[in-house]
């Protein structure tokens, strides 16, 4: 009986209380403006055979349980990476620079994100796309091209 008090206790503490930990792992997070997207600072390691060598760095945006990873051209060890996280979570200004430069990046894609939700616009996909750089897709591009050159594609 006792224990089942215990469980009930801990489960009420457990409701009342938004969790912020970061994790180990993870050195900033964000909620976008309609609390359906998601982001965290974080290393990629979809593709890494071994966490001795450099990962890239990259901001992982989660929405209707689907996920794209917007790498940012850094890479660290996962060692590295986990000093860093430590150093963040500690509040050590130990590579502060390095990690508030990231963090702006990471602050740009949920500005992006919140962008694109208040436009009634928003998908993985244009986020991607507008991250890098990249223009919506309703928007053409035209070039401008001599008469002299449409004329030697007639023959």
């Amino acid at each position: 009986m006792k224990k089942e008090g215990i469980d009930k206790v801990t489960e009420m503490v457990n409701k009342k209380v938004k969790s912020t930990s970061r994790g180990e792992k993870c050195l900033a997070k964000f909620t976008a403006s309609n609390g359906n997207v998601y982001g965290s600072l974080t290393l990629d390691i979809r593709k890494a055979g071994d966490y001795s060598q450099p990962l890239p760095v990259a901001v992982r945006v989660c929405h209707a349980g689907q996920k794209v990873f917007l790498r940012l051209g850094k890479t660290y060890t996962m060692e590295e990476w986990l000093a860093l996280c430590e150093y963040e979570k500690s509040g050590r200004r130990v590579q502060l620079t390095e990690r508030n430069d990231m963090k702006n990046l990471m602050d740009r894609v949920e500005l992006i994100a919140n962008q694109l939700i208040a436009e009634n616009n928003f998908s993985l996909r244009k986020l991607q796309d507008r991250f890098q750089g990249r223009k919506d897709d309703d928007s053409t591009i035209i070039t401008a091209v001599s008469y002299t050159h449409l004329r030697a594609h007639e023959t």
